[in-house]
């Protein structure tokens, strides 16, 4: 081939990758609004380990939109860093109190395991244990495709603050919690 052709492949892969949409989500942005129907958690203490990164699909720092071809979800930080900040905000604004030691006796202990995101499904493995209690369930929240690429970035906060609300909805989980505590 000649050098023509080298420069054409390797313009066209500039445009194509220039093409990409990016949506920029910083954990500062996300704000939980949850309704006052979580007074039960109020008061409790739970020591939040950390958030691990199990999806094959994705790196560390982007999830992809399944339904707009080239467009990615990118964190200031880095995924796991962002659901674990996400969560305790959220954990703090019900009444949490949040330790970030696991060594702390009798305290009940929380891991997230983050399997899959895209734009439309969130999936995780909660994990918690703590005074005889070994609780572990995978949660899924779902979104239709977005009518538009507006608004993307409220998009992923939403389903975010949805995926912490359907866990603390959740019966077994508020058992758990309770008696680990």
């Amino acid at each position: 081939m000649n050098k023509r052709v080298y420069l054409s492949i390797f313009l066209m892969a500039i445009v194509f990758q220039s093409c990409k949409t990016w949506v920029h989500i910083c954990p500062s942005n996300y704000v939980p609004t949850f309704e006052n129907k979580f007074s039960s958690y109020s008061g409790k203490t739970l020591c939040f380990a950390d958030v691990i990164h199990e999806d094959p699909n994705n790196d560390l720092w982007t999830y992809k939109s399944k339904y707009y071809f080239k467009t990615w979800y990118e964190v200031s930080t880095d995924l796991p860093s962002f659901f674990a900040e996400s969560f305790k905000m959220s954990f703090v604004y019900i009444g949490i109190n949040i330790c970030e030691s696991e060594s702390l006796p009798g305290m009940p202990v929380m891991r997230i395991i983050l399997l899959s995101l895209t734009d439309m499904e969130f999936k995780l493995k909660v994990n918690l244990v703590g005074k005889g209690v070994s609780f572990s369930k995978i949660y899924i929240v779902k979104e239709p495709p977005p009518k538009s690429k507006e608004y993307l970035e409220e998009r992923a906060y939403r389903m975010v603050g949805k995926m912490i609300e359907n866990i603390l909805s959740d019966q077994d989980f508020n058992r758990a919690f309770l008696q680990a505590n």
